[in-house]
């Protein structure tokens, strides 16, 4: 039988799960709202900072709970999903590839989250590469679980999964190389594509799985290609207009 091919759950790891994906969906909402304060509020006051730090919170509170119970599906689709025996392979399979993605996205918000509180609390006084050790890790285990997806995705000719695999691995090659480069960008301008980049996740999350039954309602069958990348362009645009902004502040120059 084909589950035999995976673990079984003990009963106090399926709690674990649920537990883990309602706290998942509670703080998520909360950091699709959290995520507007930091930019809406002046840098470099105070408000900044609580917001900011409220903000980091809710995300990392998303990123663990997320990952658990991701990892815990991986392990037993069968039970979490409660399924019956006689469903067809493909759709485990299918249920498997999901959930590595949504692993990865997990991951890549959770490292780009911890790269713009790092560089934050360096500043211009960046480290030897060495003291950032565990972040580099961290960000080495996420590009090799983009590699993972992106041969599920060429397997299963899923376009998107390509494409979005290939944008982790470029992003997790990008930050791991700021701790190395002789020349890295400026610390806040590393800040600011960290720590939107993580709310570009978190959007993307959101309307490509959570809310798109909501968007379905509103744009029809566009929702898909909107929900996978609408995030990234106004993501982008927003690291654009928030850097512009940062360097119209007094003394942002020196601040590099």
């Amino acid at each position: 039988m084909l589950q035999h091919y995976f673990f079984t759950l003990p009963e106090w790891a399926l709690t674990l799960q649920n537990a883990a994906l309602w706290l998942h969906i509670a703080t998520a909402s909360l950091a699709l709202l959290a995520f507007w304060l930091p930019l809406a509020v002046h840098k470099r006051s105070r408000w900044h900072i609580y917001s900011g730090w409220l903000y980091s919170s809710l995300m990392a509170t998303t990123v663990v709970s997320a990952v658990t119970s991701q990892t815990l599906t991986l392990l037993d689709p069968w039970s979490v999903n409660a399924m019956a025996s006689d469903v067809a392979s493909e759709h485990i399979i299918a249920i498997r590839r999901t959930g590595l993605f949504l692993l990865m996205l997990c991951l890549l918000v959770g490292c780009s989250l911890w790269q713009g509180l790092r560089t934050a609390y360096w500043k211009v006084k960046r480290p030897a590469p060495s003291k950032e050790w565990l972040l580099q890790t961290s960000m080495a285990i996420t590009a090799v679980v983009a590699m993972l997806v992106l041969l599920l995705g060429v397997a299963s000719n899923a376009i998107l999964l390509g494409l979005f695999s290939l944008l982790t691995l470029w992003l997790m090659t990008d930050m791991i190389g700021y701790w190395w480069r002789a020349q890295p960008p400026a610390w806040w301008q590393a800040h600011l594509g960290a720590m939107i980049g993580s709310g570009i996740g978190l959007y993307t999350a959101f309307g490509a799985f959570g809310g798109r039954t909501l968007l379905q309602a509103w744009v029809g069958d566009s929702a898909i290609w909107m929900g996978w990348l609408l995030p990234s362009v106004i993501g982008t645009i927003g690291i654009s207009w928030a850097s512009r902004r940062f360097r119209q502040l007094p003394k942002a120059r020196g601040a590099q």
